[in-house]
């Protein structure tokens, strides 16, 4: 064998041996690279059973405990009704066609005859201490009465809702004062009012009906039925004369219908003029 032939064989015998570590690194590597994809997909198994088991826990607290336990989410989204729409304020109107007699437009003229500093003045010492401060008045009518033009009024007091009258004769004095319903949902507003008549005084009934009633009928003391009265040119305003009526008499009834004329389905029915908490005649 030449000197270049041997030359040759060891070189091929080096490069042989080389490959071969090669491809003993290569394989190492494959088989460390199998190993640890084993090792992730093993440890990727154990933490999504936990993820589960976790799931599983909350689901069973939150449909186990009571309303008051179930969790809050964080951000709700609002319904659109509620995002866009904004709460109603309170109205006085009392549902269907009814409204608070604070509300209800004026029957007849304006009273100005009415000093109602003065009138308002005149009041603390016809009711018990606790109805303050008084508001301003509300009208709700004027008309004739046997002694002349009256005016019937309601006021705040305090919580309380007052009802009173005013006569031109006295135009600096509250006559007939008594409480009503508080919250102003009343079908009628009743006085009874000691006017001077030609030989001598005279108690009358006069009664303003709310907005949505019809006719007013009485009853007096010693009648089986109601009748209606004569003269007004206002169905929302009534005055009928009571003679003289005394703490211990039987007092007068009044009956509102309901605009309809139906008699059997009155508004309201009851005393001219009824006190909740304190002597009104």
């Amino acid at each position: 064998m030449s000197p270049i032939d041997t030359e040759l064989r060891r070189t091929l015998t080096q490069r042989a041996s080389e490959v071969q570590v090669a491809e003993d690194l290569w394989l190492g590597v494959e088989q460390r690279a199998r190993a640890l994809h084993r090792r992730r997909v093993a440890f990727g198994g154990v933490t999504g059973a936990a993820v589960v088991t976790a799931v599983v826990l909350i689901g069973v607290n939150v449909t186990g405990g009571g309303q008051a336990d179930k969790p809050v989410p964080l951000n709700p989204r609002p319904s659109s009704s509620a995002a866009s729409t904004p709460s109603p304020s309170a109205s006085p109107t009392m549902g269907g066609s009814r409204m608070a007699v604070t509300e209800w437009p004026l029957v007849g003229a304006d009273p100005t005859w009415v000093k109602w500093d003065v009138v308002l003045r005149s009041m603390p010492a016809q009711m018990p201490s606790d109805f303050a401060p008084l508001g301003a008045p509300h009208i709700v009518g004027s008309g004739d009465t046997d002694g002349g033009a009256v005016a019937v009024f309601v006021v705040r007091a305090g919580a309380h809702l007052v009802a009173g009258a005013v006569l031109e004769s006295a135009p600096g004095k509250a006559v007939a004062v008594h409480d009503i319903a508080s919250d102003g949902d009343v079908p009628y507003v009743g006085v009874v009012v000691h006017v001077p008549a030609p030989g001598a005084s005279v108690d009358d009934g006069v009664v303003v009906g709310a907005p949505t009633t019809g006719q007013i009928e009485f009853k007096l003391p010693g009648e089986s039925t109601f009748h209606a009265v004569e003269g007004g040119t206002d169905p929302r305003w009534a005055a009928v004369t009571l003679g003289q009526v005394r703490p211990a008499d039987p007092v007068a009834q009044v009956r509102v219908l309901d605009g309809d004329g139906n008699v059997d389905r009155p508004r309201g029915t009851g005393p001219i003029e009824a006190a909740l908490t304190f002597p009104d005649v």
